[in-house]
């Protein structure tokens, strides 16, 4: 019974300035379900992702799924889409991720491991 907010199919097009010319966006993105409370209560805003996860574009509005059961939740608008490198992360970052600094940083490590660019994708909290 869990449907997306904007569960109407809409045609998707790749805005030109798009960093991935050879691939479509992706229509959908999914979040461990620990971070479900914070991306509802608007505490996470960003989301730290290796390039294949961040073929979103700017005015995208996307459903959000858990990652164990892939459970809609929410939908989500894209602010924005920029590389950061790892070691460039800050207090910043962890404040929009809503965790610690070295908390993010061993996260990060742990679903990417070795990874030394990543993409900041900044969301907001799609209403009706």
């Amino acid at each position: 019974m869990n449907q997306p907010l904007n569960s109407k199919t809409t045609k998707v097009n790749t805005p030109k300035n798009s960093t991935s010319s050879t691939s479509a966006p992706q229509t959908s993105i999914s979040f461990f379900e620990r971070f479900e409370a914070d991306i509802l209560s608007q505490r996470k805003t960003i989301t730290l992702r290796e390039a294949s996860d961040a073929k979103v574009y700017p005015g995208q509005i996307i459903p959000v799924y858990t990652f164990e059961s892939q459970r809609w939740f929410c939908d989500i608008q894209i602010i924005s889409c920029q590389a950061v490198q790892f070691d460039a992360l800050n207090s910043a970052h962890a404040k929009q991720e809503n965790m610690p600094l070295a908390e993010l940083k061993d996260l990060i490590q742990v679903i990417y491991p070795g990874i030394s660019e990543l993409f900041e994708i900044k969301f907001t909290l799609k209403t009706k």
